[in-house]
């Protein structure tokens, strides 16, 4: 069985930037202090209170190498992001510091995913004690030719909510695969145990958890010895809440969620390995150096530094990307890698931001059919 920890997000830094800021100088001042013309500050804003931490039981199977194994975490911290822990997947010490196919793709388990919630679920109609366990959203998952997954559809078909949404890319010269336009919510950083191939055949369980400490408290490392993984290497991972826009060509009957006069999806996407590197840590990057808004004050009017400088901050949400696939070598692998773009001139609407913002703060509502 799975079990896993509901974590309340952390506050994304308040950054401000100068007109002309010299390149590689940072400091963090606190807030009363002058920062020095041309140079960029950093802030970080008062958290809100945390919710008191819940823990889901759901049982979560996952077939690695035509093996179903199952993923544990016992671990339950106060005052982090609302999660559920990722499946496992099988470890392979590549050359390239690649994981094999299956770490290429979210769990291909039947089952949705939970998002926590601080607060219980109230609504018209709705009675009961309905909290953080009730509330799921689907994953979104490709095809890596094996698993459970496998039998049912074509390998490198593209999954929302266990039914397809695209079929399997076109790798004819010339073809165009339309792409998933999607908007990163959260981004939840992991770290997930490896284990060798007789582990998870013998039915051992990976254990995921949040920071490195807690992996070094475990006896683990997240470091290669030159390039050799050592048996206790616990890799990187990310969990990520996307916000999916209904593809033109796609009928799946999921999108019921009308913002700015489209339809959209919310999705739970796990990377990691090679598809964490690719996906998760390349938003993350982007977002913290491109996708700043200026911060407004009470008065509706931009926050100015005591120098003068314009307030900004990240907001992750500030734009659309675009998702497609693609097959990538990596040792004795051909796995499916995710590949993300920022749409630069398309940002976000009103309705878009608004809902976004009520994910990370935990008061959305998932559509459900």
């Amino acid at each position: 069985m799975v079990k896993a920890t509901i974590r309340k997000i952390v506050s994304t830094p308040v950054v401000t930037v100068a007109p002309a800021a010299t390149p590689g100088t940072t400091t963090n001042p606190a807030p009363a202090q002058t920062a020095a013309p041309q140079t960029a500050t950093v802030q970080t804003p008062q958290a809100t209170a945390a919710p008191t931490p819940v823990t889901i039981v759901e049982a979560q199977i996952v077939e690695v190498e035509g093996v179903q194994v199952e993923c544990q975490n016992t671990a339950t911290e106060p005052g982090l992001e609302n999660t559920l822990l990722p499946p496992p997947e099988a470890s392979q010490s590549l050359p390239d510091h690649e994981a094999p196919p299956t770490a290429c793709a979210v769990a291909t388990t039947p089952h949705s995913t939970a998002v926590g919630r601080p607060q219980g679920y109230t609504a018209e109609g709705v009675e009961g004690d309905w909290g953080a366990e009730d509330l799921k959203f689907p994953q979104l998952k490709i095809v890596q030719g094996s698993g459970p997954l496998s039998v049912q559809f074509d390998n490198g078909t593209i999954i929302y909510g266990d039914m397809e949404l695209l079929p399997c890319p076109s790798k004819k010269p010339g073809a165009i695969n339309p792409p998933i336009k999607f908007v990163p919510v959260i981004l939840t950083k992991q770290f997930r145990e490896k284990l060798s191939e007789d582990a998870v055949q013998q039915g051992e369980m990976p254990r995921v958890v949040g920071t490195i400490r807690e992996v070094e408290e475990l006896g683990g490392t997240t470091r290669w010895i030159g390039n050799s993984m050592p048996d206790n290497y616990w890799e990187p991972s990310a969990r990520c809440i996307f916000l999916l826009e209904k593809p033109e060509t796609s009928d799946h009957p999921g999108f019921a969620l009308e913002l700015d006069g489209k339809l959209y999806a919310v999705a739970v996407y796990y990377a990691a390995g090679g598809a964490f590197r690719e996906s998760a840590k390349v938003i993350f990057n982007t977002a913290l150096t491109s996708l700043l808004v200026p911060v407004v004050g009470a008065d509706g009017k931009p926050q100015l530094s005591p120098a003068g400088q314009v307030v900004k901050k990240p907001m992750l949400w500030k734009n659309f990307w675009t998702l497609n696939f693609a097959q990538k070598q990596a040792g004795n692998f051909t796995p499916w890698r995710p590949l993300v773009r920022l749409l630069s001139k398309e940002q976000t609407g009103p309705e878009v931001r608004e809902y976004c913002e009520t994910l990370v703060t935990g008061s959305a509502v998932a559509p459900t059919e």
